[in-house]
């Protein structure tokens, strides 16, 4: 948000008011501009979008309005505002050598994160590196950073975003984080294409691919059975493969038993890499797998449609949290018992005696 405010030409009048679903991300975008130095008022709407709901106030739905292209002024401004981030929060800024020696560095864990936008990411990104959007990157830590205390070199094209990422990862306790200088002007080759995570000790030369074309072929045959490893939230909300079942991989054995007995099993996950895995596990030995050559991606390439809904749940949905605004029923009471919680967190933290946040 503070690497385009400019552009919105406010004046100093202007109250900014930041709001999220909830609550998180509003108090971190609006503590975000304050900290970067808009002279602005800057709030955060209570409760966010929740709280406007339970209010019984209207929602526009379906809006796909973004910040523009960040413009040469704006920039300029962005880049003194992330100057005086880097001063205050004492950020460290290093070189590709630098970089390089962390990385090979076997005996510590060190994370390479670009906090760009996935479309730019996609666009050309530097080996290796994770595609970790700074605000979800601050908010939820937990899902790309799996190591406490490991080393984080932050990337994207101009130091801006990444030095206010970084800001926010030293006060929530990271001690060693590190802003990439110039980040990928100045690496070497870039490539392309979505993040592609490497899966240590996975092995496919024994693991029997089915491509597409072969799939839709099969289709018909009704000794097929299709496993779909993908969270409960995406493979009812996304869409999965029509036929498909849903199963958790870790209960397998169980939901094996309630899909039944099939000549060919398929196993499908969105990018197949989860698919991959499973076809080694326990539960398959001696049943006849193949795994869907690039998984549930692949079908959609193809032009082929998908089904939504919980349609052949052989395992309960609770793999995954499922937001207040998720539930079909009863969401105003999960918006309140969610509200509840985030607002106990202070107290929370206060008792727990483990964390490390900084104070400004």
């Amino acid at each position: 948000m503070s690497y385009r405010v400019a552009d919105l030409s406010l004046g100093l009048d202007t109250t900014i008011v930041v709001n999220c679903a909830g609550r998180t991300r509003s108090i971190i975008g609006a503590q975000s501009l304050i900290n970067a130095g808009v002279l602005n008022k800057v709030v955060a709407l209570e409760n966010g979008i929740m709280g406007w709901h339970l209010a019984g106030k209207d929602l526009e739905y379906g809006s796909s309005i973004r910040f523009p292209e960040i413009s040469e002024c704006g920039h300029k401004v962005a880049k003194c505002r992330a100057k005086t981030l880097i001063k205050k929060f004492k950020i460290e800024k290093i070189d590709g050598i630098a970089v390089n020696k962390m990385m090979n560095d076997f005996r510590r864990t060190t994370y390479l994160l670009d906090v760009r936008d996935p479309v730019e990411f996609k666009a050309g990104h530097i080996p290796g590196s994770i595609s970790s959007p700074g605000g979800q990157l601050i908010q939820a830590t937990d899902q790309y950073i799996a190591v406490r205390s490991s080393r984080l070199i932050l990337i994207d094209n101009d130091d801006i975003r990444a030095a206010m990422t970084a800001s926010w990862l030293k006060q929530m306790g990271w001690s060693e984080v590190f802003v990439f200088q110039g980040g990928i002007s100045a690496a070497g080759k870039l490539h392309s294409g979505p993040y592609e995570p490497k899966i240590l000790g996975n092995d496919n030369e024994d693991i029997s691919f089915i491509e597409l074309i072969e799939f839709d072929d099969l289709m018909e045959d009704e000794g097929i059975k299709v496993i779909d490893f993908a969270s409960s939230s995406i493979y009812c909300d996304n869409g999965h493969i029509p036929g498909a079942y849903f199963a958790i991989r870790a209960n397998l054995s169980n939901s094996l038993k309630k899909i039944g007995n099939a000549n060919i099993f398929i196993l499908t996950s969105p990018d197949g890499k989860l698919a991959e895995m499973a076809a080694h596990d326990d539960a398959l030995l001696g049943l006849n797998v193949k795994v869907l050559k690039g998984g549930t991606s692949s079908w959609v390439a193809g032009g082929l449609s998908l089904e939504k809904g919980f349609t052949r749940m052989a395992d309960k949905a609770n793999d995954v949290w499922y937001r207040p605004y998720d539930f079909k029923d009863g969401a105003e009471d999960a918006m309140k018992q969610y509200l509840s919680w985030e607002i106990e967190l202070i107290n929370q933290i206060r008792r727990d005696g483990t964390t490390n946040f900084q104070g400004i």
